[in-house]
């Protein structure tokens, strides 16, 4: 943190003392009066250093994503979120049982969908989850990538994310503190289709073995209309599948209101029971295989039992991969 500190006194120094005086610009400066002029000159030093600033943050930004986070419980909690995800989205988040808020879980998410539009519900208080459903701490874990895009960078901290690395996993599950993630990860994303309901877990089990070193409860999560938020092409699928593969790169090809704003469908998030792990100091892998076979059928039963609830989706069918 001690970025921040210095940052305003660096900006400053950088303001004062710039460049742009040892470039020749204050001679100008000085041969023209002009307050437009001397204006314009100010302007862009204090713009330099605003910069400059940012891009001394954005280094402190990545090491937190790494680590702690800079979750922002107020900003979670902006009646903001609850115009976007209740009246746009028509959002809600169902829970099929209490949750414990002294307990550790690992909430694995289903689908990932285009763009994971359905994370709003639960890494928000749009409804109620940090206030009401869980008030444990938690962080959800979000593309690597994202880190490293300006703005958003900051929204996703913000909002409660870190890296999504098993470093980062193993960090946070050590100071007591849930997890929330996105089992199928990018495969999954480059998988969804309009109408659609799969999931990418059949080789997923890294979550499972941090549930048994941790003692973490699992909790299955499902959205509803995840996958029907966008209109998607398979073009050049194979190529894009390999470029995931190979470099941990998704590039969905996905459209829809007016370019690029979600389709208007209403999303349901369904928590299925946790399922209860006990904390192990040696792991076998037949512990793993059988607490990841109760998981895929604990995820079937909740959406089996969830989607009679809803009518576009009573006849839907779950495709695991």
């Amino acid at each position: 943190m001690i970025t921040y500190i210095l940052s305003p006194v660096l900006a400053y120094v950088f303001y004062v003392y710039s460049p742009l005086n040892y470039l020749g610009f204050s001679d100008i400066k000085s041969k023209f009066s002009l307050l437009s002029l001397s204006f314009n000159f100010s302007y862009s030093r204090f713009l330099i250093s605003m910069v400059a600033l940012y891009l001394l943050t954005c280094l402190d930004c990545i090491r937190l994503s790494k680590y702690d986070g800079f979750v922002w419980k107020s900003f979670q909690q902006l009646r903001f979120w609850k115009l976007i995800v209740r009246k746009y989205f028509d959002g809600n988040v169902v829970l099929e049982e209490p949750l414990v808020h002294e307990q550790l879980y690992i909430f694995c998410s289903f689908p990932h969908g285009a763009a994971t539009a359905g994370h709003l519900l639960t890494m928000t208080n749009s409804c109620e989850m940090l206030s009401t459903h869980y008030t444990g701490e938690r962080r959800d874990l979000a593309a690597s990538i994202l880190f490293y895009i300006p703005f958003m960078r900051e929204l996703v901290l913000l909002l409660g994310c870190v890296d999504a690395s098993s470093a980062t996993a193993k960090y946070n599950l050590k100071k007591n503190r849930s997890i929330l993630i996105y089992v199928g990860g990018e495969r999954e994303q480059l998988m969804t289709e309009k109408g659609t309901h799969k999931i990418f877990v059949k080789n997923r089990k890294g979550f499972v073995k941090l549930a048994l070193q941790y003692g973490a409860h699992i909790v299955p999560m499902y959205t509803f209309g995840e996958n029907d938020l966008y209109y998607t092409s398979n073009f050049m699928l194979g190529f894009r599948m390999w470029l995931q593969r190979n470099f941990q790169v998704a590039l969905p090809l996905v459209w829809g209101r007016f370019g690029l704003l979600p389709l208007k469908v209403r999303l349901r998030t369904e928590i299925g029971k946790p399922i209860a792990v006990a904390r192990k100091d040696s792991i076998s892998d037949k512990d793993v295989e059988e607490l990841h076979g109760v998981f895929v059928d604990e995820m079937a039963r909740l959406f089996n039992r969830s989607k009679s609830k809803y009518k576009e989706y009573e006849n839907a069918q779950l495709e695991v991969y």
